[in-house]
Protein backbone atom coordinates (compact mmCIF):
# COMPACT_ATOMS: atom_id res chain seq x y z
CA UNK A 1 0.00 0.00 0.00
CA UNK A 2 1.36 3.30 -0.90
CA UNK A 3 2.29 5.56 2.14
CA UNK A 4 1.12 9.45 1.90
CA UNK A 5 3.14 12.26 3.82
CA UNK A 6 3.49 16.00 3.47
CA UNK A 7 6.78 15.63 1.15
CA UNK A 8 5.40 13.45 -0.67
CA UNK A 9 2.09 15.54 -0.95
CA UNK A 10 4.00 18.85 -1.98
CA UNK A 11 5.77 16.76 -4.64
CA UNK A 12 3.24 15.57 -6.50
CA UNK A 13 0.92 18.55 -5.84
CA UNK A 14 -0.19 20.54 -9.13
CA UNK A 15 -2.34 23.38 -8.77
CA UNK A 16 -5.74 22.57 -10.68
CA UNK A 17 -8.92 23.28 -9.84
CA UNK A 18 -12.18 21.53 -10.39
CA UNK A 19 -14.80 24.08 -9.58
CA UNK A 20 -14.18 27.76 -9.26
CA UNK A 21 -15.84 31.00 -7.73
CA UNK A 22 -18.46 32.79 -10.09
CA UNK A 23 -20.68 35.79 -10.21
CA UNK A 24 -24.21 34.85 -9.54
CA UNK A 25 -25.39 34.85 -13.57
CA UNK A 26 -22.71 32.36 -13.30
CA UNK A 27 -19.45 34.80 -14.66
CA UNK A 28 -16.56 33.28 -14.04
CA UNK A 29 -14.40 35.43 -11.48
CA UNK A 30 -11.57 37.05 -13.52
CA UNK A 31 -7.96 37.86 -11.65
CA UNK A 32 -7.52 41.35 -9.71
CA UNK A 33 -4.78 43.46 -11.49
CA UNK A 34 -1.55 42.01 -10.93
CA UNK A 35 -2.56 38.46 -9.66
CA UNK A 36 -1.65 35.71 -8.73
CA UNK A 37 1.25 37.24 -6.80
CA UNK A 38 4.43 35.09 -6.30
CA UNK A 39 6.84 34.39 -3.00
CA UNK A 40 9.08 37.19 -3.44
CA UNK A 41 6.47 39.98 -4.78
CA UNK A 42 4.96 39.35 -0.80
CA UNK A 43 5.48 43.88 0.68
CA UNK A 44 7.73 42.06 3.55
CA UNK A 45 9.20 39.10 4.96
CA UNK A 46 10.39 37.86 7.48
CA UNK A 47 12.56 34.53 7.99
CA UNK A 48 12.54 32.04 10.86
CA UNK A 49 15.55 30.47 12.37
CA UNK A 50 13.72 26.92 12.69
CA UNK A 51 10.76 25.05 10.74
CA UNK A 52 7.11 26.70 11.86
CA UNK A 53 5.66 25.21 14.34
CA UNK A 54 2.59 22.40 13.91
CA UNK A 55 0.30 24.83 15.41
CA UNK A 56 1.24 28.03 13.59
CA UNK A 57 -0.22 30.35 16.31
CA UNK A 58 0.44 33.62 15.14
CA UNK A 59 -1.47 36.87 16.01
CA UNK A 60 -1.38 41.28 15.63
CA UNK A 61 -1.79 43.67 18.21
CA UNK A 62 -5.14 45.08 18.31
CA UNK A 63 -3.17 48.46 16.18
CA UNK A 64 -1.37 46.21 13.81
CA UNK A 65 2.08 47.85 15.47
CA UNK A 66 3.43 44.53 17.09
CA UNK A 67 3.23 40.64 15.50
CA UNK A 68 3.68 37.46 17.93
CA UNK A 69 5.20 34.32 16.47
CA UNK A 70 5.25 30.78 18.51
CA UNK A 71 7.23 28.71 17.33
CA UNK A 72 7.43 25.14 19.95
CA UNK A 73 7.59 26.29 23.30
CA UNK A 74 8.43 30.12 22.53
CA UNK A 75 6.65 33.22 21.80
CA UNK A 76 8.77 35.58 19.45
CA UNK A 77 7.41 39.53 19.47
CA UNK A 78 8.08 41.28 16.32
CA UNK A 79 7.63 45.05 15.48
CA UNK A 80 5.49 45.05 12.40
CA UNK A 81 7.22 48.32 11.10
CA UNK A 82 11.03 47.62 10.86
CA UNK A 83 10.37 43.28 11.89
CA UNK A 84 12.98 43.76 14.21
CA UNK A 85 12.76 41.06 17.52
CA UNK A 86 11.56 43.11 20.45
CA UNK A 87 11.24 40.16 22.99
CA UNK A 88 11.14 36.46 23.10
CA UNK A 89 8.81 34.83 25.80
CA UNK A 90 9.74 32.17 27.90
CA UNK A 91 7.64 30.12 30.24
CA UNK A 92 5.64 27.24 28.84
CA UNK A 93 7.04 23.94 28.85
CA UNK A 94 4.86 21.61 26.42
CA UNK A 95 3.89 23.24 22.72
CA UNK A 96 2.13 26.65 22.63
CA UNK A 97 -0.86 25.69 20.47
CA UNK A 98 -2.76 29.06 20.80
CA UNK A 99 -1.52 32.89 21.19
CA UNK A 100 -3.73 36.10 20.97
CA UNK A 101 -3.35 39.65 22.07
CA UNK A 102 -6.11 40.75 24.23
CA UNK A 103 -8.45 44.03 23.22
CA UNK A 104 -6.44 46.98 24.64
CA UNK A 105 -7.91 48.89 27.60
CA UNK A 106 -4.85 50.58 28.82
CA UNK A 107 -1.13 51.23 27.76
CA UNK A 108 0.95 48.44 26.34
CA UNK A 109 -0.82 45.20 25.26
CA UNK A 110 -1.64 41.86 27.17
CA UNK A 111 -1.08 38.91 25.40
CA UNK A 112 -2.30 35.40 26.39
CA UNK A 113 -1.18 32.04 24.86
CA UNK A 114 -1.96 28.44 25.64
CA UNK A 115 -0.49 24.57 25.47
CA UNK A 116 -3.14 21.95 26.68
CA UNK A 117 -2.34 22.93 29.96
CA UNK A 118 -1.42 26.15 30.84
CA UNK A 119 -2.94 29.56 30.40
CA UNK A 120 -0.70 32.05 30.35
CA UNK A 121 -0.80 36.15 30.32
CA UNK A 122 2.12 38.35 29.67
CA UNK A 123 2.40 42.02 30.09
CA UNK A 124 4.21 43.74 27.47
CA UNK A 125 4.64 47.52 27.26
CA UNK A 126 4.21 49.70 23.52
CA UNK A 127 7.71 48.18 21.98
CA UNK A 128 6.68 44.60 22.89
CA UNK A 129 8.76 44.33 25.66
CA UNK A 130 8.00 42.26 28.71
CA UNK A 131 7.26 44.50 31.60
CA UNK A 132 8.20 41.64 34.18
CA UNK A 133 10.88 40.10 32.51
CA UNK A 134 13.43 38.35 34.69
CA UNK A 135 17.18 37.82 33.89
CA UNK A 136 18.47 35.74 31.59
CA UNK A 137 19.39 32.32 32.95
CA UNK A 138 23.28 31.96 31.08
CA UNK A 139 22.89 28.29 30.93
CA UNK A 140 26.28 27.66 29.34
CA UNK A 141 28.03 28.84 31.99
CA UNK A 142 26.17 27.34 34.58
CA UNK A 143 25.81 24.16 33.03
CA UNK A 144 29.85 24.10 32.90
CA UNK A 145 30.31 25.36 36.32
CA UNK A 146 28.28 22.61 37.29
CA UNK A 147 29.86 20.02 35.47
CA UNK A 148 33.57 21.16 37.15
CA UNK A 149 32.17 21.36 40.03
CA UNK A 150 30.59 17.85 39.82
CA UNK A 151 34.07 16.43 38.75
CA UNK A 152 36.26 18.05 41.47
CA UNK A 153 34.15 16.41 43.90
CA UNK A 154 34.49 13.00 42.32
CA UNK A 155 37.92 13.56 41.50
CA UNK A 156 37.98 11.61 38.32
CA UNK A 157 37.59 12.81 34.73
CA UNK A 158 34.62 11.85 32.00
CA UNK A 159 35.07 10.77 28.61
CA UNK A 160 34.31 13.60 26.06
CA UNK A 161 30.70 12.09 25.08
CA UNK A 162 29.54 11.48 28.83
CA UNK A 163 30.92 15.06 29.48
CA UNK A 164 28.53 16.11 26.67
CA UNK A 165 25.50 14.47 27.89
CA UNK A 166 25.76 15.64 31.06
CA UNK A 167 26.19 19.14 30.19
CA UNK A 168 23.05 18.62 27.98
CA UNK A 169 21.22 17.31 30.43
CA UNK A 170 22.25 20.20 33.04
CA UNK A 171 21.04 22.55 30.35
CA UNK A 172 17.68 21.15 29.86
CA UNK A 173 17.06 21.48 33.66
CA UNK A 174 18.03 25.08 33.58
CA UNK A 175 16.05 26.00 30.95
CA UNK A 176 12.84 24.42 32.35
CA UNK A 177 14.04 26.45 35.95
CA UNK A 178 14.38 29.31 33.58
CA UNK A 179 10.87 29.14 32.29
CA UNK A 180 9.58 28.72 35.75
CA UNK A 181 11.27 32.03 36.94
CA UNK A 182 9.92 33.57 33.68
CA UNK A 183 6.50 33.15 35.11
CA UNK A 184 6.88 35.20 38.54
CA UNK A 185 4.53 37.76 38.71
CA UNK A 186 2.54 36.41 35.64
CA UNK A 187 -1.03 35.16 35.93
CA UNK A 188 -1.07 31.75 34.94
CA UNK A 189 -3.91 29.64 34.77
CA UNK A 190 -4.64 25.71 34.31
CA UNK A 191 -6.34 24.77 31.49
CA UNK A 192 -6.37 26.30 27.45
CA UNK A 193 -8.44 28.39 25.59
CA UNK A 194 -10.76 26.46 22.67
CA UNK A 195 -9.77 25.56 19.38
CA UNK A 196 -10.79 26.15 15.21
CA UNK A 197 -11.24 29.81 16.01
CA UNK A 198 -12.98 29.52 19.30
CA UNK A 199 -13.44 33.16 20.70
CA UNK A 200 -11.20 33.92 24.07
CA UNK A 201 -13.23 37.21 25.14
CA UNK A 202 -16.77 38.49 24.54
CA UNK A 203 -16.91 41.08 21.52
CA UNK A 204 -17.95 43.81 24.65
CA UNK A 205 -14.77 42.54 26.35
CA UNK A 206 -16.33 41.94 29.56
CA UNK A 207 -16.04 37.99 29.78
CA UNK A 208 -12.71 35.36 29.31
CA UNK A 209 -13.54 31.72 28.24
CA UNK A 210 -11.03 29.17 29.37
CA UNK A 211 -11.06 24.99 29.60
CA UNK A 212 -10.74 22.78 32.07
CA UNK A 213 -10.61 18.90 32.61
CA UNK A 214 -11.21 18.88 28.34
CA UNK A 215 -9.52 15.67 27.73
CA UNK A 216 -11.39 13.18 25.84
CA UNK A 217 -13.57 10.46 27.44
CA UNK A 218 -13.42 8.39 24.47
CA UNK A 219 -11.30 6.09 25.88
CA UNK A 220 -13.24 5.50 29.03
CA UNK A 221 -15.71 8.09 31.05
CA UNK A 222 -14.92 10.36 33.68
CA UNK A 223 -16.60 11.44 36.87
CA UNK A 224 -18.67 14.05 36.78
CA UNK A 225 -16.03 16.68 38.55
CA UNK A 226 -13.53 15.66 36.02
CA UNK A 227 -15.89 16.29 32.79
CA UNK A 228 -14.97 19.06 30.75
CA UNK A 229 -15.97 22.59 32.42
CA UNK A 230 -16.02 25.55 30.42
CA UNK A 231 -15.03 28.86 33.03
CA UNK A 232 -16.62 31.73 32.13
CA UNK A 233 -14.17 34.75 34.00
CA UNK A 234 -14.22 38.36 34.36
CA UNK A 235 -12.05 39.73 31.66
CA UNK A 236 -10.48 42.22 33.82
CA UNK A 237 -9.58 40.10 37.29
CA UNK A 238 -10.07 36.94 35.42
CA UNK A 239 -11.76 35.29 38.44
CA UNK A 240 -14.61 32.84 37.20
CA UNK A 241 -17.76 33.70 37.13
CA UNK A 242 -19.59 30.44 35.94
CA UNK A 243 -18.71 27.11 35.73
CA UNK A 244 -20.24 25.61 32.99
CA UNK A 245 -21.19 21.91 32.74
CA UNK A 246 -22.85 19.24 30.85
CA UNK A 247 -20.83 18.01 27.83
CA UNK A 248 -19.54 14.24 28.35
CA UNK A 249 -16.26 14.44 25.93
CA UNK A 250 -13.84 17.01 24.70
CA UNK A 251 -15.25 20.81 23.85
CA UNK A 252 -14.02 21.39 20.33
CA UNK A 253 -15.40 25.42 19.91
CA UNK A 254 -16.36 28.23 22.09
CA UNK A 255 -17.62 31.24 20.59
CA UNK A 256 -19.69 34.54 22.12
CA UNK A 257 -22.52 35.78 20.30
CA UNK A 258 -21.96 39.38 18.50
CA UNK A 259 -23.93 41.11 21.15
CA UNK A 260 -22.35 39.45 24.17
CA UNK A 261 -25.14 37.74 25.52
CA UNK A 262 -24.96 34.45 25.27
CA UNK A 263 -22.36 31.36 25.05
CA UNK A 264 -22.09 28.60 22.30
CA UNK A 265 -20.11 25.25 22.82
CA UNK A 266 -19.84 22.57 20.67
CA UNK A 267 -18.32 18.88 21.41
CA UNK A 268 -17.65 15.84 20.99
CA UNK A 269 -19.84 14.35 23.02
CA UNK A 270 -22.28 15.09 19.85
CA UNK A 271 -23.88 18.25 21.51
CA UNK A 272 -23.96 22.09 21.02
CA UNK A 273 -25.38 24.16 23.78
CA UNK A 274 -26.33 27.59 24.12
CA UNK A 275 -25.47 29.42 27.44
CA UNK A 276 -26.74 32.05 29.05
CA UNK A 277 -23.26 34.91 29.79
CA UNK A 278 -25.58 36.24 32.46
CA UNK A 279 -26.85 33.45 34.56
CA UNK A 280 -24.46 30.80 33.27
CA UNK A 281 -27.81 28.62 32.53
CA UNK A 282 -28.03 26.01 29.36
CA UNK A 283 -30.97 27.78 27.68
CA UNK A 284 -30.83 25.07 24.69
CA UNK A 285 -29.35 21.48 24.37
CA UNK A 286 -29.15 20.97 20.06
CA UNK A 287 -28.52 17.13 19.77
CA UNK A 288 -27.58 14.35 20.40
CA UNK A 289 -26.36 14.03 16.60
CA UNK A 290 -24.69 10.64 17.27
CA UNK A 291 -20.72 12.10 16.03
CA UNK A 292 -18.75 14.55 16.65
CA UNK A 293 -19.28 18.22 16.34
CA UNK A 294 -16.25 20.21 15.48
CA UNK A 295 -16.43 24.10 14.89
CA UNK A 296 -19.27 26.79 14.85
CA UNK A 297 -19.95 30.26 13.58
CA UNK A 298 -23.10 32.90 14.95
CA UNK A 299 -24.61 34.93 12.48
CA UNK A 300 -23.62 38.61 12.72
CA UNK A 301 -27.23 39.53 14.38
CA UNK A 302 -26.59 36.82 16.97
CA UNK A 303 -29.84 35.02 15.65
CA UNK A 304 -28.37 31.93 14.11
CA UNK A 305 -25.86 29.18 15.25
CA UNK A 306 -23.73 27.62 12.42
CA UNK A 307 -21.80 24.52 13.78
CA UNK A 308 -20.17 21.06 11.78
CA UNK A 309 -20.29 17.69 12.23
CA UNK A 310 -17.64 15.21 10.99
CA UNK A 311 -18.67 11.97 11.98
CA UNK A 312 -20.18 9.33 10.94
CA UNK A 313 -20.22 11.92 7.91
CA UNK A 314 -19.93 15.70 7.28
CA UNK A 315 -23.13 17.81 8.11
CA UNK A 316 -23.38 21.52 8.57
CA UNK A 317 -26.59 23.05 10.59
CA UNK A 318 -27.65 26.07 11.29
CA UNK A 319 -30.06 26.95 14.27
CA UNK A 320 -32.19 29.36 15.63
CA UNK A 321 -30.52 30.18 18.99
CA UNK A 322 -33.67 32.02 20.31
CA UNK A 323 -36.10 28.92 19.62
CA UNK A 324 -33.80 25.75 19.14
CA UNK A 325 -35.22 24.92 15.73
CA UNK A 326 -33.42 23.50 12.98
CA UNK A 327 -33.57 26.30 9.91
CA UNK A 328 -30.90 24.17 7.64
CA UNK A 329 -28.48 21.98 6.70
CA UNK A 330 -26.16 21.66 4.37
CA UNK A 331 -24.23 17.59 3.28
CA UNK A 332 -22.42 18.60 0.18
CA UNK A 333 -19.18 18.60 1.70
CA UNK A 334 -17.74 14.83 1.85
CA UNK A 335 -14.55 15.31 4.57
CA UNK A 336 -13.97 17.21 7.55
CA UNK A 337 -15.06 21.03 8.08
CA UNK A 338 -13.81 22.70 10.99
CA UNK A 339 -13.36 26.25 9.43
CA UNK A 340 -16.80 28.49 8.75
CA UNK A 341 -17.80 32.26 8.31
CA UNK A 342 -20.81 34.33 7.88
CA UNK A 343 -20.34 37.03 5.60
CA UNK A 344 -21.25 40.47 7.12
CA UNK A 345 -24.58 40.65 6.10
CA UNK A 346 -25.56 37.16 6.78
CA UNK A 347 -26.10 36.43 3.52
CA UNK A 348 -23.58 33.67 2.85
CA UNK A 349 -21.98 30.92 4.68
CA UNK A 350 -18.72 29.76 3.93
CA UNK A 351 -17.14 26.73 4.90
CA UNK A 352 -13.56 25.16 4.16
CA UNK A 353 -12.92 21.23 4.20
CA UNK A 354 -10.75 18.65 4.65
CA UNK A 355 -10.55 17.38 0.69
CA UNK A 356 -9.48 21.31 -0.68
CA UNK A 357 -12.95 23.14 -0.56
CA UNK A 358 -15.08 25.68 0.18
CA UNK A 359 -18.26 25.96 -0.22
CA UNK A 360 -20.87 28.74 -0.35
CA UNK A 361 -23.87 28.84 0.50
CA UNK A 362 -27.21 30.18 1.74
CA UNK A 363 -27.63 29.63 5.28
CA UNK A 364 -31.48 29.85 5.52
CA UNK A 365 -32.23 27.46 3.09
CA UNK A 366 -28.70 25.19 2.71
CA UNK A 367 -28.06 26.20 -1.00
CA UNK A 368 -25.22 25.63 -2.35
CA UNK A 369 -23.75 29.13 -4.29
CA UNK A 370 -20.56 29.27 -4.88
CA UNK A 371 -17.73 26.62 -4.86
CA UNK A 372 -14.09 26.14 -4.89
CA UNK A 373 -12.95 22.71 -5.15
CA UNK A 374 -8.61 21.38 -5.68
CA UNK A 375 -8.64 19.16 -8.85
CA UNK A 376 -6.94 15.60 -7.57
CA UNK A 377 -5.45 13.03 -10.03
CA UNK A 378 -6.33 9.76 -10.12
CA UNK A 379 -3.27 8.22 -8.29
CA UNK A 380 -3.19 9.07 -4.74
CA UNK A 381 -6.37 10.64 -4.73
CA UNK A 382 -7.61 9.46 -1.43
CA UNK A 383 -4.46 10.30 0.33
CA UNK A 384 -3.74 13.11 -1.35
CA UNK A 385 -7.04 14.63 0.07
CA UNK A 386 -6.18 14.00 3.82
CA UNK A 387 -3.63 16.18 3.23
CA UNK A 388 -4.77 19.33 0.96
CA UNK A 389 -7.44 21.04 3.52
CA UNK A 390 -8.54 24.56 3.46
CA UNK A 391 -8.15 26.62 7.09
CA UNK A 392 -8.94 30.29 8.16
CA UNK A 393 -11.95 30.72 6.08
CA UNK A 394 -12.97 33.95 7.17
CA UNK A 395 -14.66 37.57 5.80
CA UNK A 396 -13.36 40.57 5.63
CA UNK A 397 -16.12 43.44 3.90
CA UNK A 398 -17.02 41.43 0.92
CA UNK A 399 -13.89 39.43 0.53
CA UNK A 400 -13.85 35.78 1.49
CA UNK A 401 -9.93 34.33 2.36
CA UNK A 402 -8.87 30.92 3.13
CA UNK A 403 -5.46 28.97 3.39
CA UNK A 404 -4.67 25.78 1.77
CA UNK A 405 -2.42 23.43 3.57
CA UNK A 406 0.21 23.91 0.49
CA UNK A 407 0.62 26.97 1.50
CA UNK A 408 -1.52 29.00 -1.12
CA UNK A 409 -3.95 31.80 0.12
CA UNK A 410 -6.70 32.33 -1.83
CA UNK A 411 -9.20 35.51 -1.97
CA UNK A 412 -12.04 35.59 -3.35
CA UNK A 413 -14.35 39.37 -3.50
CA UNK A 414 -18.32 39.36 -3.79
CA UNK A 415 -18.66 42.51 -5.12
CA UNK A 416 -16.28 42.95 -7.89
CA UNK A 417 -15.92 39.25 -9.45
CA UNK A 418 -12.24 39.34 -8.70
CA UNK A 419 -10.00 36.57 -7.02
CA UNK A 420 -6.04 36.81 -5.56
CA UNK A 421 -3.82 34.70 -5.10
CA UNK A 422 -0.87 34.66 -3.14
CA UNK A 423 1.68 31.81 -3.15
CA UNK A 424 4.75 30.02 -4.22
CA UNK A 425 5.75 30.13 -7.33
CA UNK A 426 7.15 26.78 -9.64
CA UNK A 427 10.79 27.43 -8.45
CA UNK A 428 9.63 27.72 -4.71
CA UNK A 429 10.24 24.07 -3.52
CA UNK A 430 9.04 22.97 -0.07
CA UNK A 431 8.59 19.34 1.89
CA UNK A 432 5.69 19.63 3.90
CA UNK A 433 2.47 21.27 4.83
CA UNK A 434 1.23 23.97 6.74
CA UNK A 435 -1.86 24.33 8.93
CA UNK A 436 -3.18 27.39 9.92
CA UNK A 437 -0.88 30.70 10.08
CA UNK A 438 -2.78 33.55 8.76
CA UNK A 439 -3.99 36.59 10.14
CA UNK A 440 -5.74 39.77 8.59
CA UNK A 441 -4.65 42.89 9.82
CA UNK A 442 -7.49 44.55 12.03
CA UNK A 443 -7.44 47.70 9.57
CA UNK A 444 -8.12 45.55 6.71
CA UNK A 445 -4.96 46.70 4.88
CA UNK A 446 -2.90 43.16 5.10
CA UNK A 447 -2.15 39.49 5.94
CA UNK A 448 0.37 37.98 7.64
CA UNK A 449 0.79 34.46 6.56
CA UNK A 450 2.94 31.57 7.94
CA UNK A 451 4.67 29.71 5.58
CA UNK A 452 6.82 26.10 4.72
CA UNK A 453 10.13 27.36 3.54
CA UNK A 454 10.14 29.11 7.55
CA UNK A 455 9.19 32.49 6.14
CA UNK A 456 6.28 35.13 7.38
CA UNK A 457 5.31 36.78 4.55
CA UNK A 458 3.65 40.13 4.55
CA UNK A 459 1.01 40.98 1.89
CA UNK A 460 -0.85 44.36 0.97
CA UNK A 461 -4.64 43.82 0.05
Amino acid sequence: MPIMNGAKVMEQHSYELSSDFTAEDGTPAAWAPNMPSHWGLESNKLLLDCKPNIYNALDLSGDDSLLAVVLGKSIYIFSVADLQLREELVGHTEDIQTVIFAVKHHAGHTLISSTSSTVIFWELNDKGEDLNAKEAIDTDDIAQSALESVLRELKCEFVSEASNSLTSDFKIGLAAAGAQKELENKIVLKGSLGNFGSDVFSRDGEYMFTLSNNDSTQQGMREEDLLPCIEVRNAETKEVIHRLKGHTDAVMWIGASPDSKKLATVAWDGTVRIWSLRTGFCLHTFGSFGGQMWAGAWSPNSQYLAFTQNSPKTIIYVYNSETAEEVSKYTGIKSWARSIAWSPDGKYLASGSQNAAVVVYDPMTGEEKKKWEHKFGIENERMMKGYLATDCVQFVGSKLIFKTTEGTIELYDFNSNLKSQFTGGPEDKVDSTVCDGLKVSHDGSFLVSVDADKAVRFWKL
